[in-house]
């Protein structure tokens, strides 16, 4: 899973990387950026995360991790266990402006679902 934000909060960057290491069972892999992309690496415990702020880079800043699911564990999600996450389906006209945003070659193949505030586009 690639984590990405556009901000530099400590409790939707780090401290949910941490969570979802923990008790989602993910390892965080350390990525190999080339020197001149000027990112700045943080490592907190076994978390590598990388800030690239808008004085160092051309563009817009933002924040990174990538983990990895361990792949000893289930692939049920701790979770589920409590029981499904309410689904429910998208309605024609946005599931039409959603279906824009996507690769056309994936659009037949994608279910679209919201949950609360949430769309997921599921295969």
């Amino acid at each position: 899973m690639i984590y990405s934000t556009c901000t530099f909060n400590p409790e939707e960057n780090k401290n949910n990387l941490a969570y979802w290491s923990q008790k989602l069972d993910f390892n965080s892999l350390e990525i190999p950026f080339p020197e001149h992309w000027k990112t700045c690496p943080v490592k907190k415990g076994e978390i590598f995360s990388y800030y690239f702020y808008p004085h160092r880079i051309k563009g817009e800043s933002f924040f990174v991790s990538v983990l990895q699911k361990n792949v000893t564990t289930s692939p049920k999600m701790a979770f589920y266990k409590k029981g499904r996450i309410p689904l429910s389906p998208i309605d024609k006209t946005n599931s039409e402006k959603i279906h824009s945003w996507i690769r056309a070659d994936t659009v037949d193949t994608l279910r679209l679902v919201r949950n609360r505030s949430s769309i997921y586009a599921l295969d």
